[in-house]
């Protein structure tokens, strides 16, 4: 059982020492988030909740891929991981030549987290309709891959769309980085077993997500996929789970390759001693096998 840890950039955050320490602990992977632009009003709860609002420290996020950059030119085993992206706010060109780029200044360690977006007006201010944006995410995928694999490169789809490219800077990994979904539901499951080389959700039950992964692994069979070469690897919030071995063991048993907790509680200022505290969760990994 492989431990991640998830965080965000931020100015106050000393993320250079923090993705040391991470590497130094024996964490495989530091995961980071991002919102692209929160608009200034907006009506839509914090995801998970009835009416709270958004953390104060999201609107304090920086650029996700240059700040994996940095840890990967400071690091070198531990994996960089979006956590997740915003796809469907970007420009799939642009942000295909960057993880391309970031993989090979890396060695070959990135993992590519997406995910289609909950807050309806951060998608909605820039043009894209909230109910399309799955379906945008997936072209946005697909011709992701297309840039990533092939010479020329050309996407047409509904949302995306672009003629023959020449596009020869490609990920060291082949045929390119894995790419995991932060979905949940049956729709989102249904949406891994399509496209999706693995699985971030936020799991912090352990029954259902033994559940969730039950029906996946039926629904990759189901389309003709091996489920046992997908990245399952489950985000978990500490403010909500206690941590032990026997829970890492009940994750590891029902398909998780890797668990990445996250505890926005924590001082994150002082991002090198959050990672010290969090260590003991490596050490419980080890344990649990």
């Amino acid at each position: 059982m492989k431990i991640g840890i998830l965080t965000a950039f931020r100015p106050e955050l000393d993320f250079i020492r923090m993705a040391k320490e991470a590497e130094a602990q024996g964490f495989d992977s530091v995961w980071v988030g991002e919102h692209t632009a929160i608009p200034w009003e907006h009506k839509t709860p914090y995801i998970g909740s009835e009416n709270s609002p958004i953390p104060e420290p999201f609107h304090r996020w920086g650029d996700s891929l240059i700040a994996l950059t940095a840890a990967a030119m400071v690091t070198k085993h531990i994996k960089v991981c979006t956590g997740i992206t915003q796809l469907v706010e970007r420009d799939p060109i642009v942000t295909a030549k960057a993880l391309a780029t970031l993989d090979i200044i890396s060695g070959g360690r990135v993992i590519f987290g997406v995910g289609a977006g909950w807050l309806k007006e951060e998608v909605e201010f820039r043009g894209i309709k909230f109910m399309s944006r799955w379906k945008r995410l997936r072209e946005s995928v697909e011709a992701t891959k297309e840039i990533w694999t092939k010479t020329p490169a050309e996407y047409e789809g509904e949302f995306i769309r672009f003629p023959k490219l020449r596009i020869e800077i490609k990920p060291i990994q082949k045929p390119h980085p894995p790419i995991l979904l932060a979905a949940h539901g049956e729709k989102g499951l249904r949406r891994v077993a399509r496209t999706y080389d693995g699985w971030f959700p936020e799991a912090n039950d352990p029954d259902q997500f033994e559940k969730d992964i039950n029906l996946l692994r039926k629904l990759m069979r189901d389309v003709g996929r091996d489920p046992d070469k997908l990245d399952i690897s489950p985000s978990m919030n500490l403010e909500s789970v206690k941590m032990s071995t026997d829970l890492l063991k009940r994750y590891r048993d029902a398909g998780a390759n890797r668990v990445v907790p996250y505890d926005l509680g924590l001082e994150w200022s002082v991002g090198h001693e959050v990672v010290k505290k969090l260590a003991p969760i490596v050490e419980m990994a080890e344990r649990a096998g």
